[in-house]
């Protein structure tokens, strides 16, 4: 079991640059340090929109674990549902999210042993990534087609891209088919559509892609209503992926019972925890479903938490990979994985594998102190 003794939180800002392919949103990092001094870091996946709410939840829970001081990840997971009246609201699960993964690089460290082993793993992993395109900046085709380029001749051949930012639905295909035909047959496309609301355009947008073959239809429809999204996977033969947003077993027991998805996409500084996605994985397994967790966070923490788990799951198909992300998370951070040819490969350093340059860290966030 392990002492706590602080627990504190790193609010970054926006980041922005000309040099970035987009924007890096707020991050949320937790940093729990035990009497011995040793230190774990976590990270809380959550929408800047929702930013004080998740915030008023992380002071409270923190407050919490340091009256309980002696806890593991187990117990922890298992002091949740006692803390909190509704486990089921995913800010809730956000900030706790960041507490068990902040604790299981603690137990690494104290046992001397990388996550992936802690999770029986017993050899460096190697985990397939694909490349996320998402940017806040106005884009043209050729000006995406051209990047995918570039990233391919890095070694990546799995790309997930968002025809929906481009102006109509027209547009929205052509910009698959010049892929397809720029990336080549074996390439793998990920379309995100980020939650649809016009269920008509929305099958239009995919029985009109068909012929590109994209690798999944991620978010066409609300998680919230399995049936639409159903319907949507029925009448365009498209693989479906859902999950980003939601937390809670009974969720995702009702996507897969309504078979609405082929492939499950937790957070996991956002569902629970690591021992969460285990358990979500396990569940998607059991009906022959796929996970592939998300991760709109930094490549730091969050990114490494989920190399971890993507390790420990024969059913994981993809890690999520931001680009723009690693080149800004660099700038505070180093992580023991190696990413060559749009594969990740996992060092033995104990723990997550994450070292946080503090005092650069504190360069751009602002320090919360949970007494």
């Amino acid at each position: 079991m392990l002492n706590i003794s602080t627990i504190d939180y790193y609010l970054t800002a926006e980041h922005s640059d000309e040099q970035l392919w987009g924007s890096v949103k707020p991050l949320l990092f937790v940093r729990v340090v035990t009497d011995d001094g040793v230190e774990g870091w976590g990270e809380v996946f959550f929408r800047p929109e929702h930013k004080d709410h998740v915030l008023a939840y992380a002071e409270g829970l923190a407050q919490q674990a340091l009256e309980k001081r002696t806890m593991s990840p187990q117990s922890f997971v298992a002091d949740v549902a006692r803390f909190s009246a509704d486990d089921t609201d995913f800010h809730w699960r956000c900030v706790a999210s960041g507490l068990e993964v902040a604790l299981w690089d603690l137990w690494g460290k104290l046992l001397d042993q990388p996550v992936y082993q802690l999770l029986g793993v017993t050899s460096a992993p190697t985990i397939p990534l694909y490349a996320n395109l998402w940017t806040h900046r106005e884009l043209t085709i050729d000006e995406l087609v051209d990047e995918c380029l570039r990233l391919q001749g890095d070694g990546f051949n799995a790309f997930k891209v968002y025809p929906r930012r481009f102006a109509d639905r027209g547009e929205s295909v052509q910009v698959i088919a010049e892929l397809r035909a720029a990336l080549g047959a074996e390439a793998k496309l990920m379309l995100d559509l980020s939650v649809g609301d016009d269920l008509r355009d929305i099958l239009k947008l995919g029985t009109g892609v068909v012929p590109y073959a994209p690798h999944w239809f991620e978010e066409p429809w609300s998680g919230d209503d399995p049936e639409v999204l159903a319907h949507i996977r029925s009448k365009t033969g498209l693989r479906i992926v859902t999950g980003e947003k939601h937390c809670g077993m009974q969720h995702f027991q009702r996507i897969l019972d309504a078979d609405a998805a082929d492939v499950l996409n937790p957070d996991i500084v956002g569902c629970g925890g690591i021992l969460e996605t285990l358990s979500l994985a396990k569940l998607a397994e059991n009906c022959s479903r796929t996970i592939s967790p998300h991760c709109w966070n930094s490549m730091t923490v969050a990114f490494m938490s989920m190399l971890h788990v993507c390790a420990a799951v024969p059913s994981s198909e993809y890690a999520e990979y931001f680009p723009a992300h690693d080149q800004w998370s660099r700038t505070f951070s180093r992580i023991d994985a190696s990413i060559d040819g749009g594969v990740a490969t996992l060092g033995n350093m104990p723990g997550l594998g994450v070292w946080i340059d503090r005092e650069k860290l504190c360069d751009f966030s602002t320090r919360i102190a949970i007494n």
